[in-house]
């Protein structure tokens, strides 16, 4: 790495850290943006300024309810942005447009949001996602039909969500899908065992 390459990540870091958020360095992320960026709450103008820093990878925010469709807008600006974690998320529909444009991203955590089967839809351009947490979200059957356009998705957690034997069956066209969570669902052993079938190396957590 550059010395001009260190000098920015610094910056990235002081940023974060006057935001009252802590910064470490990630080898696990893409080596232009190893800055893990992580606060306990985070608001709109936060996010406008942490997009000013590509080095970022990654923003875990604990309580992200002040953060909307207005903050993911200007987050998309983020290149390299592979971590996505929103906790006790008011995000809707709207704001998962948005987040639906950061083609970058590897891990989504969208626990407990006010996402639907609309939302969902919106996720289907993230070519790179690998890991979708959707725990106790109102997504039904319907939309996880949708989730056959993620190419790469290894780990899908549907805990606490209203979904039946037909959405789990459907998960059989994710032939990338490696972890899957499903305590208290609506599925069933059957609807479980037929999609164990179709794909062998799946590991069903239920």
């Amino acid at each position: 790495m550059s010395s001009a390459d260190a000098a920015h990540e610094r910056l990235a870091i002081a940023a974060i850290e006057n935001l009252k958020g802590t910064a470490t360095l990630d080898k696990s992320l893409h080596a232009d943006a190893r800055v893990a960026a992580k606060f306990e709450t985070l608001n709109d103008a936060g996010l406008a300024k942490l997009c000013k820093y590509p080095q970022i990878g990654a923003i875990d925010i604990a309580d992200s309810t002040k953060c909307t469709e207005k903050g993911f807008h200007d987050l998309r600006e983020l290149p390299q942005l592979q971590k996505l974690l929103l906790g006790k998320s008011n995000t809707n529909d709207k704001a998962v447009a948005e987040i639906g444009h950061m083609r970058s991203l590897e891990t989504l955590y969208l626990g407990e949001s006010k996402i639907t089967d609309v939302g969902l839809a919106a996720l289907k351009e993230l070519d790179d996602l690998k890991s979708l947490d959707l725990y106790e979200t109102k997504i039904t059957d319907r939309g996880l039909s949708l989730l056959k356009a993620l190419a790469k998705l290894e780990e899908l957690n549907l805990a606490g969500t209203k979904i039946t034997d037909a959405g789990v069956i459907s998960l059989k066209e994710v032939t990338t899908l490696k972890v899957l969570k499903l305590t208290r669902t609506g599925a069933t052993d059957k609807g479980i065992s037929a999609l164990e079938a179709a794909l062998p190396k799946l590991n069903v957590r239920r």
